[in-house]
């Protein structure tokens, strides 16, 4: 497991591959079941599955939250001007 502020080293490590979009992460414990969605602001998608990862570990105090998939949320043609 995984400390808060080493899983913010590894977030800062990633690099920026466009302007901060909304994510929906899903969230689930080792055995692949569903716990939880979270959505997020990320600037690349792995940014995004640490995010929710980390907001649900421990903002939310989800203690068998292991994994996470992104995927883009309720973009518009226009957030993605400039990318």
């Amino acid at each position: 497991m995984t400390t808060e502020e080493q899983l913010q080293a590894r977030i800062d490590g990633l690099p920026h591959l466009h302007k901060p979009m909304p994510y929906a992460v899903h969230i689930t414990d080792k055995r692949g079941k569903y716990l939880d969605t979270r959505y997020v602001r990320a600037s690349s998608p792995e940014r995004a599955n640490l995010v929710g990862l980390r907001v649900n570990l421990y903002i939310f105090g989800v203690k068998k939250s292991a994994d996470a998939r992104s995927s883009r949320h309720g973009w518009l043609l226009n957030d993605l001007k400039d990318v």
